[in-house]
């Protein structure tokens, strides 16, 4: 029965090195993961002037959001308490006035939407459509 118990052990030791090893692996994605945020996050253009001890908060901040195209980020009208920054992707903004809607603008890489819900609690002002496959990162209030 010792030996038993000992070749239990021996499987034991090699799950929790196999778990051990699974642990860095993911941790290592996520890390490369958040480098690839930090680095995008720099290069937009509303962060340039956020101090860099900062930029390490804002990544941590980020949520990455996928969509599909055609798909609706955003609609006019809505309340908002998220701010989107376009990682890779396009997208297409849009206002109905008189229940006619206007395309007014495309956004792409770079480009940021929903602040103003975001900052000042105020409805959607556009409504914000996928025109290509659109991935994102998403800043909420919390």
């Amino acid at each position: 029965q010792a030996s038993a118990a000992k070749g239990n052990d021996n499987v034991r030791t090699s799950n929790t090195r196999v778990d051990r090893e699974q642990d860095k692996k993911a941790a290592k994605e996520e890390n490369k993961g958040y480098q690839q945020t930090m680095q995008f996050l720099s290069k937009v253009m509303l962060f340039k002037k956020l101090p860099k001890h900062q930029h390490p908060l804002l990544a941590a901040a980020c949520q990455p959001a996928e969509y599909k195209v055609g798909q609706v980020v955003i609609s006019q009208g809505d309340a908002g308490a998220e701010f989107f920054v376009i990682r890779r992707g396009q997208a297409s903004i849009s206002i109905t006035k008189d229940n006619k809607t206007t395309k007014v603008a495309t956004l792409k890489e770079g480009d940021y939407f929903g602040e103003n819900a975001l900052l000042r609690e105020e409805p959607r002002s556009a409504t914000i459509t996928a025109e290509t496959p659109l991935s994102c990162l998403k800043i909420t209030r919390e």
